[in-house]
C-alpha cells in the first residue's frame, strides 16, 4: 500500500473511530468493510479489525471505569460465557453466508427498534420487570456465549449484537449499557485476535498483519479519544440511541449484501 492510500484508510478508520466509540462500540465491522476495499484481504483483515477494536474499546473502558458506569457483577454472565467461545469463534473457519442472511435481519430489526422507538430515558435496572426471565444468570450465558462466538468468527467484538439486547431488556441506564458494551468488546476482541493469530498460516504472517495494524491503531486511538469524550460527557440518551440504532442497521444492512452477493442476487 502506497503513502496516499494509506493516509486516506487512516482518515477513514479516524472517523470510523470516533463515531463507533461515541456510543461504546469499536467499528470492527466497518473495519473490515473498508480495509478490504482498499485490498486487504485474508486472514489478515480480522486481525487488523480486532486490534483496532481493542485500541478504541479500551479507551471508553477507562472512561466507564473511572466515572462508574461499569457494573461488572451484573455483567459477570456475559463475560463468562463470551470470552471462549469468542476464542473459538476465531479459531474455526465456517462458511458465513447463511449466518451473513441470520445476522443482516437480526441487526436490521434490532437497529430499526432502537433507532424508531425513543422511549422515556431507563434510569435504573429493574430485576421485577416483565424481562425477569431473560435477565436470568443463565439466560445470559447463553446470550453471551452465542454472540461471543459470532463475534470470533466473523472478527468483530460483539458490541452490534450486545447493546439491542441490553437496551431492550432495560438492562440499565444508556451509560451503562455503553460501558458494559465496550467492555463487552474490549475482551471478546482480545480473545477473538488470539484465535485469528493462532489460525494464521505462519508466524511470519501473523506479524506482518500486526504491523498494519499498529500503524492504523495510531488514526483510531485519537479518534476513539474524541469519540468516547463525546459519548460518556456530552451526548444524552436520545442522541446514543439513535446513533447506535443507525450503526446497528448499517452493520445489518452490509450483511445482507454479503449473503447476496454470495447467493448470486446481486
Amino acid at each position: 500500500m502506497d503513502l496516499d492510500h494509506y493516509i486516506i484508510l487512516s482518515s477513514l478508520f479516524f472517523i470510523i473511530a470516533l463515531v463507533y466509540s461515541s456510543v461504546g462500540f469499536g467499528g470492527g465491522s466497518s473495519y473490515l468493510a473498508v480495509a478490504a476495499l482498499f485490498g486487504i484481504t485474508g486472514a489478515s483483515l480480522p486481525v487488523i479489525a480486532l486490534f483496532c477494536n481493542i485500541t478504541v474499546v479500551a479507551i471508553g473502558t477507562v472512561y466507564a471505569v473511572k466515572n462508574d458506569y461499569l457494573r461488572l457483577r451484573r455483567f459477570a454472565p456475559f463475560i463468562a460465557s463470551s470470552v471462549p467461545f469468542a476464542f473459538l469463534g476465531g479459531i474455526l473457519s465456517i462458511p458465513g453466508a447463511v449466518y451473513s442472511l441470520i445476522a443482516g435481519l437480526t441487526l436490521c430489526g434490532a437497529g430499526a427498534l432502537l433507532f424508531f422507538k425513543q422511549s422515556k430515558p431507563i434510569t435504573e435496572f429493574n430485576s421485577a420487570s416483565n424481562h425477569n426471565f431473560l435477565r436470568h444468570p443463565v439466560v445470559s450465558l447463553a446470550a453471551g456465549g452465542l454472540i461471543g462466538f459470532l463475534s470470533g468468527v466473523v472478527g468483530i467484538g460483539g458490541g452490534i449484537f450486545l447493546a439491542p439486547y441490553l437496551y431492550f431488556l432495560k438492562w440499565g441506564n444508556y451509560r451503562e449499557i455503553q460501558s458494559a458494551t465496550a467492555f463487552f468488546i474490549l475482551v471478546n476482541s482480545i480473545a477473538g485476535l488470539t484465535g485469528q493469530i493462532l489460525r494464521q498460516d505462519s508466524f511470519f504472517s501473523a506479524i506482518g498483519a500486526l504491523k498494519v495494524a499498529i500503524l492504523l491503531g495510531i488514526s483510531v486511538f485519537l479518534g476513539g479519544l474524541a469519540g468516547s469524550k463525546l459519548g460518556f460527557t456530552i451526548f444524552k440518551e436520545r442522541t446514543i440511541r439513535a446513533i447506535t440504532g443507525a450503526i446497528v442497521i448499517l452493520a445489518g444492512t452490509r450483511f445482507l449484501f454479503t449473503y447476496f452477493n454470495a447467493a448470486g442476487l446481486l
